[in-house]
């Protein structure tokens, strides 16, 4: 019986630790770009991202918030043929200018949440959804060439 208390503390205690684990990290100050501090993340850390223009194509990972100060001043600019954000699970894109991509953002077998940000001039389109359903409210998707948002099932 006491054995079984004191594995249930020891477990306990080893929850409480990763809870409090979660970390702010700030791009430039703690990483010059949005990618490293992505790569340096782990599930549950929030990477916030200053104002400034970040020319970049950035791949999420799971259970990682990146929030953008000002969605109008935050702009993650691509490299007009790839994704300028692939999605990950249970991660959140917010406040940011997605922009100059093939794809804006692209969901693949991902469930994410994009919010509030502007979504704009990508050579093919603003969102696109492969076998997922992302959650997206409250953004401004235009002068994307070929659509807005596009969502496919391959069966």
């Amino acid at each position: 019986m006491k054995k079984c208390i004191l594995c249930w503390f020891i477990v306990l205690i080893v929850k409480i630790n990763s809870i409090s684990a979660v970390k702010k990290i700030v791009v430039p100050l703690d990483y010059k770009s949005i990618q490293s501090a992505i790569n340096n993340a782990n599930e549950g850390d929030t990477v916030y991202v200053m104002n400034s223009i970040y020319r970049e194509n950035i791949v999420l990972a799971d259970h990682i918030f990146l929030l953008g100060k000002e969605p109008d001043k935050t702009i993650i600019r691509g490299n007009t043929r790839d994704p300028v954000v692939r999605a990950a699970n249970h991660s959140t894109l917010r406040n940011f200018t997605i922009e100059r991509g093939g794809i804006g953002i692209l969901s693949e077998n991902t469930n994410m949440v994009i919010q509030n940000n502007i979504i704009r001039e990508n050579s093919k389109t603003g969102i696109h959804c492969l076998i997922s359903l992302p959650h997206i409210q409250n953004n401004i998707i235009a002068d994307n060439e070929w659509s807005g948002i596009y969502c496919e099932l391959v069966a």
